[in-house]
This record gives structure tokens, C-alpha cells and sequence, in this order.
């Protein structure tokens, strides 16, 4: 007997003023707008109803009268589930049906219905929905229908924004949603997490409007419907949805996500921008590469800081801000690289169809969008450029110094941001080379030399005059050859270049911390030339004072290390001869035939001989230069802008490849309480992705441990598994290389028995393994709880252990590498040996990923939080010596004999020792330096006091009756007698006003 047998009813709609839009109401720090808590950890089931009962049983039904309406033929059912519903409403009429799902609930669809068409798709992800897109060829109006899906997705993201691009892309559609609204669910606090435990979170009427109208959605009616067909309370929330091309380009440019009419091509990410900040730098680079795709096809995410920033400045650039997307408490918690993939995330929300996301590789803030796309978290269709700057290694050369310690960290994110891209674009060989010099692996495939566009117009060429002005254009720093340029001038017979006609020069940059020897040779120009300074100008006011002496100047620059100066092209158009170093990627900006005029040898020999013969040019010869050298340089920028304008191409981005392989988890156990195996079994029920094996490794635990275990495994974990059993305990490492020797998949995934793994744990460390056959590891975020409390809450402000995967000696001291819940390739770490079970120390884990990374191995980091940590009083970080620990990180280092490792062990932790100290020492100097002013001020008053008239009276007066010491000592007597009576009345008053 068919469980349709009740007659459907027509949904209760209401007409009410619809909610504010706010971006903000779609991240997931606010719970994609639903103001109740979510948890951590759903319950993932299949679809397989035994019973009469039909949820939301009149939602199909009124698609379908929806579809007849609009005379539409294609549906598709999201989330379709065993299909009886859709098959139900839909059979017969000539339809053009869909159901998708993921693979559980369609293979009782399949099953029972295997003449219908249903797809598999993970809904939280962009690349299978994206897979999707390519299957539906047609662009005719469709009905979607999601219907009790919403509440079970982690992050409805993915799916929200594929609805709306087929919403755009078919004229005329529908999008039918359904889902309970938990205000009328009769709990007992509306704001507690959902009693299904199924659903991450439920939405009230409000809220769900909320989200899908700050989403870009046009709602067309909205109400309620039963929750079944004996429901009788109308409980369910309906909304019916729409959204054109015109609606959605409007609702972006009202919210400032949008400032033309095309759809945005290309996402440029970045700290600086030029006309925020006074830049020649990274900051230009930026707003001329938008200027070369058109500010319609780009769009520029800006996270930097800048003071008097406004949404009004925000607009007036058209930039997206960091703060524009993420709420406040990320921007005031999370590091800035994390800023910028949350923000990257939501940007693609909006607009998912971009083709590029580009960064600058300086500090390092795009390495996690790197690890994202690597990982699975960003569209695979999506290419990802790392422009290169300069980065550590850069600034060393540049300096000839050093940076140590005070860069470790942020040196290696600078290294994933650029070997993590999918395309590395050098604007010089130089830098290139230089790159490659430090270690920063880029495939050849993924290496592109494009110099950086300009479109600065080229000044008019007035008249040359006989030279009689050099300037210094750039910081008064050493990297860009302030030092060598005083040495030039002022080093040796200061007066020869008055001798050459030279009256002026002229400075024009930003000052510097000097030195004595700098500022010596200053003064010494000083008292032969008129010495003009230009600190703190625009760049279009350098350009200005650059222009206004250009017909009779020549500009020095002796820069010992850059990669591209903006500066050079600076100089050139405003129609002044450069001369400058060569050094650094300069040479090759300067056209070859010039080479030998404008450039000098990085010493102050040779800058005094170039400098002598421009000035030994006669007018005429001097406009030639300039009028042949300018002419030059601006055909070939003209080039260079198309090709920037072109760039990347039509080139398809690189997918990841390959799609076997399956994971056994390892979970090591040593007495641990059993109510936290039952936690974690849940976590590994309840994977999006299953793993094919669990092995427990027990360590030898009391001996009536192993009955309690065995007994609970068996009754509550739903998957295959094995139980091993050590006679002697061996400790983590050896427990893990048991469950390693036992497993007979291509990946393990390693979980401490106390933790407890989210839902995607599994499926983002399989993908990235699968996908990535150079990753020998795989390690997502963690997050903390404190025993005793709910693990399946979202809380925010946990603390997060956020690894790098990379840098073998910056890891020596604290472990940027990765955790024990991680995913391994099984055949690499065989190779290895797997872990150290020569000790029982902590830090096996630290000390596997030491070998791996020494060795050139690499681990992947996925940039999300995957499992969460039980931060428990008798954890081993809390209760384990360090000492022993260190021990194992030596032994564990490759590439160094044994010796060397130790002795660098000892060398690096000594040296941060020492490092503290001195801060701890700066701190108190600078302490004690505030104690010192105040006191001087306090010196200064009494001065002042003691040199006052009445006060220099009474000092004469105590001098001369200190000549009669009889006299002196009875007036001094009388004094103290006279201040105690005075106290004394001053008491009493005291008391007496009180």
C-alpha cells in the first residue's frame, strides 16, 4: 500500500517586510545566520524509511504545481534521498528529472528505481557540484528542490552559490526550500542545538530569509508547511526563490562587491594598494595590474591597514576589504594568511565563476589559499598565481645581512605561497635565479617571466639645458644605495662636480634611521651645494619634482638589489636619465643599448666615471639620449601591458589527478577512559568519506581494559575493524607502527584516542593524498576543548593549532610541521620506518614529520578544522619531560650526521635562550629609562622651585645664620615646633569639617 495516501495541503504563506542584508548573516562565525547553536559533529545516515510517515510531504507536491505554472519540464531534487518522493510527484508528465545525493542514499534510490537518472555529488563541494553543471547541457528553466538537506550540511556555501548560478544561468527558474523552523519545534530553549542529531543546525522563519537574501537571492513567497502528513502543527519553513542576472548585479553593487557591469574575472589579494598607501611598490604593481584586465574584470581584496579608511575611500578604489566579509572577532584573532582564505571563502560565495585569485608573495599571505587549493577547499577551475616580490632571502641579498630568527615563520610561508601556486610569475630573471639560489622549488611548467605593467603617461620632453642638478631618487636606505651614492659624491674631492657645473642636489624619498658616516657626508655636500630634500611626497608629486628638472638633470640611483624598481620607469618617463647599478633585475629593464650609459658598476669609482661622462654631453646630445631613451622604454611598457592584459590565458588551470585509494585509521589505546572511545567512534561513524579499516592498537592496558573495549567497539562502531593487543607496552610510536605493519590500504590516518575527528576529517586527508602524489602527509587544523565539557558544540575562541608543513630548522624549536591526527601515504612512511619507537618520549610525532621534511618530503596542510583535541590534566605535554624529547627531534633529523644534529639542537635553543633574555633585558632598559626621565623631570622642577626669588631668599638667609651655630640651631627648633602646631591644626580642621 502507496504511504501517499493523504490528501496534500497548500503551503501557509504570509506577506511581511523582509530582513536586512548583511554579508556577514553567510559565514560560518555567525552561523550562516542562524542565531541557535550548531554542532560539531552530525550524524550521517542513510535515507532508508521503514515506516508510513512522508516528511514534509507537500514540498514536492507544490514544486511540482510550481513547474506546471511556469511551464517548466526540468527538476532536479537536491538531496533526493531514496527517491520515493521525487518518483511519486514527478512520474508521468513528461519531465526531465534529476535526483542528486551522495552515495549512501543513492544506492537505495538506484535500487528501486534504477530507470531514473540520479547523480552522485558531495553538496559541500565545489568540485563535484561543479562536475554537475557539466552534465546539465541545456540552459531551459528548471525547478530545484531542496528539501530537509539544508540542516545537514557543515557549510551550505558550495551548494547556495551553485543554486544561484543555475537560477542565473535559466532565465525563469525556481529554487523550492524546505527545512524546520526550530522556533516551533517545542524545545524547551529555542537557541539549543538541534535535537535531530542529524542536523548541524535549524534556522527560524527570520533567519532563513535573512541568509538567502544577504545570499543574492530574490525571495518570492515564503510561509510554512506540515513536517509530515501527521503533523499537526505547521512547522516546516517554505521558501520559493528566484534570482535574474540584473536582480543579483544589483544587490552586489549595493553591498560594494561590485562596481561595474561585468562579471569579474580575476581576484587580486593584497595588503597594500596605491592611492591607500604612498607606494611605488606592491601597491602599484597592484592597481596597474587591474588597470591592464580593466577594474570591471577585477576585483582587488584589500586586508591592509590604512589610517582614516572608510567604506567611502573603499568605494571611491573599488576594493572589497577583508572587513567587508569576515566578522570582527576574525579580523582581531586570526593571523592575517587566514584572514585572507576566510575571506577568499566567502568572496567565492559571491562570485564563484572567477578564473584567477592572485597574491604577492611577500610576508607570505597567500599560503594558505595555496594549501586550500591544493587541499580540495577552493574550486579546482580556479588558478592560483603567486606574483613574486622579494621575499626573506630577497631582503638578505639586498642587505648582504642576515634576518635570523626574527623572520622564521614567516619565510616559510613564503615559500608555500610560492611553490603551493598553480603559476609563479618572476618580473626578472634575477629574481628567478635568486629564488632558486634559496631553495623556492617552482616546476618549470609553472614558471612565467612577465615584467610588471605601467601606465603612467610619458612626460612632454621639453628642452635640455646644460646638467646642473643630480638627484637621488628612492628610501635613503643601504639597499637602494644611499651609502654608495654619498661615497660617490662627497667620498673623494667633493668640488669636482662644481667643477662639472653641478649646483643642486636634490633628494627626493623617504628618510631612514641614519648613521653618522651618512650624515657626516651629507653635511659635507651640504657646505658646496645647495642640498634640496623631498621626504614626504606622493608619488605623483616625486613624479611632479622629478619632471620639473629633468631637462637638466641627470638621476642617480644606485640600487644593489632590487628586483623591478617602479622607480626606474618612474625616472624614465618623467623624461630624466637614469643612472643606477648594475645589480640586481635593473640591467634587464634598461634596453640593451643604453646598458652601457646607465649603468655603473655597484662601486663609487665606477658611478664617479659614468657620472662624468653624462655630464661631459653637450645639450643637443643630452635631449638626443633622453628623447631616444624615453621613446624606448615606453614602446617596450606598451608591450608589456598587453601581455599583462593577456595573462594567465586561456590555458585550462592544472586539476589535481587520480581518484583511488582508500584510508585505515590507527587508533593507539593505553587505558584510555571509555566513555572517550565512544566519543571518538562517533566521530568515525559519522565520516562523509568512510575509511575501509579501523585497527585499534591496544599497549598492553590493564587486563580487564581489553573486555570493556572490545565490547563497546563491537556495539556501537559501524564500520569494519581490528582489535591488536601488545603483550608489553611500547608507547605511542610503537602502537602506531603496529597499526602501520597491519594495514593493507595506500593511506592511514593516525587519531589519538581521546580526540575526536569532525565529519570531513577522513575525506579532505584522502583527497589531498589522492590527488597530490608528492604529499606525504596530510595534516588538517586542530581544535581544543577542555575535558568535561560537550565536544559537539561549535564554540568560538578555542584555541587552534594552525601548522605550517614546512621548514625543517624553524621547526628545530617549535613545531610548525603538524600533529599526531594526520594522514599518512602508507608505502612512504614504510619507506621511513615509520615512527621513532626507539623512546617513549613525546614528540613522535614531531620527530616523524623532522624526517620526513629533512628528506624533502611534503606535508600537506589543510587549511580547516578536522578533528578536535581533548585537553585533559594528565595529557603528556602536561605530565612527559621535555629533555628526553629533544633528545628524540636530534635523533631524528636527516641530512646532518648525528652530531651535527644534537650540536644544532643545542646551538638553536641556546640561542633563543639568549635571545629572550636580551628582550627580557631591552624590556627592563627601556623600563628603567622611563624611571630615569621622570626623575630628571622631578630634578628640573626642584631647580626650577630652588631657584625662585622667595627660595634663594631663605637659602641666604639659612647661610648666614649658619655661621652662628647656637642662633641657627634654635631657629631651626622653633621651625620644626612651628610645622608640627600647623599639622596638628590642620588635623583638627580636618575632623572638624567632617
Amino acid at each position: 500500500m502507496s504511504k501517499f495516501n493523504f490528501e496534500n495541503e497548500l503551503i501557509a504563506t504570509q506577506e511581511h517586510e523582509l530582513p536586512a542584508i548583511g554579508l556577514h548573516f553567510t559565514t560560518p562565525e555567525r552561523n550562516f545566520s542562524s542565531e541557535g547553536e550548531a554542532r560539531s559533529v552530525n550524524v550521517i545516515y542513510e535515507d532508508a524509511q521503514n515506516n508510513d510517515v512522508v516528511w514534509q510531504p507537500d514540498v514536492l507536491w507544490e514544486a511540482r504545481n510550481i513547474a506546471d505554472r511556469q511551464g517548466i519540464t526540468h527538476v532536479i531534487d537536491i538531496g533526493c534521498g531514496g527517491g520515493h518522493k521525487l518518483v511519486h510527484y514527478f512520474q508521468g508528465g513528461g519531465y526531465d528529472v534529476m535526483g542528486i545525493d551522495y552515495h549512501g542514499s543513492l544506492s537505495l534510490s538506484r535500487a528501486a528505481y534504477p530507470e531514473w537518472q540520479w547523480v552522485e555529488c558531495d553538496l559541500t563541494s565545489w568540485d563535484d557540484l561543479s562536475r554537475i553543471s557539466l552534465e546539465l547541457t541545456n540552459t531551459a528553466p528548471v525547478v530545484m528542490i531542496l528539501s530537509d538537506v539544508i540542516e545537514h550540511l557543515t557549510d551550505p556555501r558550495p551548494l547556495v552559490a551553485w543554486m544561484r548560478a543555475q537560477l542565473i544561468a535559466r532565465p525563469g527558474s525556481r529554487l523550492v526550500v524546505s527545512t524546520p523552523d526550530r522556533t516551533l519545534l517545542d524545545y524547551e530553549d529555542v537557541n539549543s542545538r538541534p535535537e535531530n542529531k542529524s542536523h548541524v543546525r535549524e534556522w527560524s522563519f527570520t533567519e532563513l530569509e535573512r541568509y538567502f537574501v544577504s545570499s543574492g537571492l530574490e525571495i518570492i513567497r515564503s510561509g510554512h508547511t506540515r513536517a509530515n502528513q501527521y503533523d499537526p502543527v505547521i512547522s516546516t519553513i517554505f521558501i520559493e526563490c528566484a534570482c535574474s542576472e540584473e536582480f543579483y548585479k544589483e544587490f552586489l553593487i549595493d553591498v560594494g562587491l561590485l562596481h561595474g557591469d561585468e562579471w569579474p574575472q580575476h581576484l587580486l589579494v593584497t595588503t597594500e594598494y596605491a592611492g591607500i598607501h604612498n607606494t611605488g611598490g606592491i601597491g602599484t604593481f597592484v592597481r596597474e595590474q587591474r588597470e591592464s584586465y580593466g577594474y570591471d574584470k577585477s576585483l582587488c581584496l584589500f586586508g591592509g591597514v590604512a589610517n582614516g579608511l572608510t567604506q567611502e575611500i573603499l568605494r571611491a578604489e573599488k576594493l572589497v576589504s577583508t572587513s567587508m566579509l569576515l566578522v570582527e572577532s576574525d579580523i582581531q584573532s586570526l593571523p592575517l594568511e587566514d584572514q585572507f582564505l576566510k575571506a577568499v571563502q566567502q568572496f567565492l560565495f559571491y562570485f564563484p565563476d572567477i578564473s584567477t585569485i592572485q597574491y604577492g608573495d611577500y610576508q607570505g599571505i597567500g599560503c594558505r589559499i595555496a594549501q586550500a587549493k591544493q587541499t580540495g577547499l577552493l574550486p579546482q577551475t580556479i588558478r592560483i598565481i603567486a606574483h613574486c616580490h622579494g621575499i626573506t632571502h630577497y631582503l638578505e641579498n639586498a642587505h648582504e645581512s642576515w634576518l635570523g630568527l626574527s623572520h622564521s615563520g614567516t619565510a616559510e610561508k613564503e615559500k608555500i605561497s610560492v611553490e603551493g601556486a598553480d603559476l609563479a610569475v618572476f618580473p626578472t630573471t634575477f629574481l628567478r635565479e635568486l629564488y632558486a639560489e634559496a631553495g623556492i622549488n617552482v616546476p618549470a611548467e609553472n614558471n612565467v617571466l612577465l615584467r610588471y605593467p605601467l601606465h603612467s603617461p610619458v612626460s612632454e620632453l621639453d628642452a635640455s639645458t646644460k646638467i646642473d642638478t643630480l638627484i637621488f631618487y628612492g628610501k635613503r636606505s643601504r639597499m637602494k644605495g644611499y651609502d654608495l651614492l654619498l661615497d660617490s659624491l662627497a667620498g673623494v674631492d667633493v668640488e669636482q662636480w662644481k667643477k662639472a657645473g653641478i649646483t643642486t642636489i636634490c633628494l627626493i624619498g623617504p628618510k631612514v634611521h641614519g648613521n653618522p658616516q651618512t650624515d657626516s657626508m651629507l653635511e659635507v655636500l651640504r657646505e658646496h651645494y645647495q642640498v634640496e630634500e623631498f621626504c614626504n611626497l606622493s608619488r605623483q608629486q616625486a613624479i611632479d619634482a622629478l619632471h620639473e628638472r629633468a631637462h637638466r638633470a641627470i638621476c642617480l640611483m644606485p640600487y644593489l638589489g632590487d628586483n623591478h624598481p617602479y622607480a626606474l620607469l618612474d625616472v624614465a618617463f618623467s623624461t630624466t636619465i637614469p643612472l643606477m647599478a648594475n645589480a640586481g633585475g635593473v640591467p634587464e629593464m634598461i634596453p640593451e643599448e643604453f646598458r652601457s650609459i646607465c649603468l655603473a658598476d655597484p662601486n663609487a669609482l665606477s658611478f664617479r666615471a659614468r657620472i662624468h661622462g653624462l655630464l661631459s654631453l653637450s645639450s643637443a646630445a643630452f635631449h638626443d639620449l633622453r628623447e631616444s631613451l624615453v621613446s624606448t622604454m615606453a614602446q617596450t611598457q606598451n608591450d608589456i601591458n598587453e601581455l599583462v592584459k593577456a595573462f594567465p590565458g586561456d590555458q585550462q588551470p592544472k586539476l589535481l589527478a587520480g581518484n583511488t585509494g582508500e584510508a585505515t585509521i590507527i587508533v593507539p589505546v593505553f587505558n584510555t577512559p571509555l566513555d572517550y572511545i565512544e566519543d571518538l567512534i562517533f566521530g568515525i561513524n559519522n565520516q562523509s568519506l568512510k575509511p575501509a579499516e579501523v585497527v585499534f592498537v591496544d599497549d598492553a592496558s590493564e587486563e580487564d581494559y581489553v573486555d570493556g573495549l572490545q565490547s563497546l567497539v563491537k556495539e556501537h562502531l559501524l564500520l569494519p575493524y581490528r582489535i591488536i593487543r601488545h603483550p608489553q607496552n611500547k608507547g605511542l610510536a610503537g602502537a602506531r607502527n603496529t597499526g602501520l605493519a597491519a594495514a593493507q590500504t595506500d593511506f592511514i590516518i593516525n587519531i589519538d584516542s581521546d580526540d575526536v575527528p569532525l565529519n570531513d576529517f577522513v575525506r579532505d586527508i584522502v583527497f589531498s593524498l589522492r590527488s597530490n602524489p608528492q604529499h606525504a602527509a596530510a595534516v588538517p587544523y586542530l581544535c581544543a576543548f577542555d575535558d568535561g565539557t560537550d565536544f559537539n558544540i561549535v564554540r568560538s575562541g578555542m584555541y587552534v593549532y594552525r601548522p605550517l608543513g614546512d621548514g625543517v630548522i624553524a621547526s628545530q624549536l617549535d613545531n610548525q610541521l603538524g600533529h599526531a591526527n594526520a594522514g599518512f601515504r602508507t608505502s612512504t612512511l614504510r619507506e621511513f620506518g615509520g615512527w621513532d619507537e626507539s623512546s617513549k618520549a613525546m614528540w613522535e610525532d614531531w620527530a616523524l614529520y623532522l624526517k620526513l621534511t629533512a628528506a624533502g618530503r611534503k606535508i600537506a596542510i589543510i587549511p580547516k578544522i578536522g578533528c578536535l583535541y581533548r585537553v585533559r590534566p594528565q595529557s603528556m605535554l602536561r605530565t612527559y619531560k621535555t629533555w628526553p624529547a629533544m633528545r628524540r627531534l636530534a635523533n631524528n633529523m636527516l641530512g646532518l650526521p648525528r652530531y651535527e644534529n644534537f650540536r644544532l639542537q643545542a646551538m638553536l635553543r641556546s640561542y633563543r635562550d639568549v635571545t629572550a633574555q636580551e628582550a627580557e633585558s631591552r624590556h627592563r632598559l627601556a623600563a628603567l629609562q622611563v624611571e630615569f626621565s621622570i626623575l630628571q623631570q622631578e630634578i628640573n622642577s626642584s631647580r626650577q622651585e630652588l631657584n625662585r626669588g622667595g627660595v634663594r631668599a631663605v637659602r641666604s638667609l639659612a647661610n648666614r645664620l649658619a655661621q652662628y651655630p647656637a642662633l641657627f640651631d634654635a631657629v631651626r627648633k622653633c621651625g620644626r615646633t612651628g610645622w608640627k602646631i600647623l599639622r596638628k591644626l590642620a588635623h583638627l580642621g580636618r575632623r572638624l569639617r567632617g
